[in-house]
């Protein structure tokens, strides 16, 4: 994360000398990604019970918490910013995002490419997370003919290379996310580092941070904290 620092700091510039940032090193304080990167558990799926207090969670929130006011190289609460479009419109110089958000990069007049979400320290095992897109069947479904049709459409090599084309999701069929449908038709990143995307599922997962009831939780934890969802 020391890198990661060092560079943000290289790249949070005042151009006009109005001592207004014009160019911020990093946006997007996922503090879920560093912490999920380094094993921190934010939630006893059997116990259901929040984790948020253990070593990893809280260095992970202190982290997010000194881009901001230690190192003043993500904009403060008072600065409101889109992660996704200041990125693309050059405002962030790093942000964290998914493959979904590569259609809308490739917009941005500016080269970006793609790496690893940091580590704390070299020795620690890294992990990976991702998301895709899921089908399933309402066991309820007055058309279950219908409905499975589709999800087999869906699931298949069709719709698998429609789902790469679209940029929206990484395809689970490997002849389908290792194709040119996914890597054709966007010109940033090179090619040459989409490994970072498929290395992402092949590494430990990070621990499970759902369980019944998850919602409920949720937002009964924003409620006492005061947080608008």
């Amino acid at each position: 994360m020391g890198r990661l620092v060092s560079a943000a700091q290289k790249l949070t510039i005042d151009f006009d000398g109005d001592g207004v940032i014009d160019q911020w090193g990093f946006g997007g304080l996922n503090w879920g990604a560093f912490a999920g990167r380094i094993g921190a558990v934010t939630l006893d799926v059997e116990r259901h019970k929040s984790t948020y207090s253990t070593p990893l969670v809280i260095k992970s929130i202190t982290f997010c918490r000194d881009l901001i006011y230690r190192y003043k190289v993500h904009p403060p609460p008072s600065v409101r910013v889109d992660e996704t479009e200041s990125f693309s419109t050059g405002k962030l110089s790093m942000t964290i995002a998914g493959a979904w958000n590569l259609r809308m990069f490739n917009r941005s007049e500016y080269r970006w490419d793609i790496a690893p979400i940091p580590m704390d320290t070299k020795d620690r095992k890294r992990r990976g997370g991702g998301g895709g897109v899921g089908h399933c069947i309402c066991a309820q479904t007055r058309h279950p003919n219908e409905a499975w049709r589709l999800v087999r459409f869906l699931s298949g090599d069709s719709g698998q290379r429609a789902l790469a084309r679209s940029g929206t999701s990484v395809p689970v069929l490997k002849r389908a996310a290792y194709s040119e449908d996914f890597m054709a038709p966007f010109d940033r990143p090179a090619k040459s580092s989409y490994h970072v995307i498929f290395d992402n599922f092949v590494q430990d997962p990070i621990p499970p941070t759902y369980c019944r009831g998850y919602l409920e939780y949720t937002r009964r934890s924003t409620e006492i904290h005061g947080v608008a969802s």
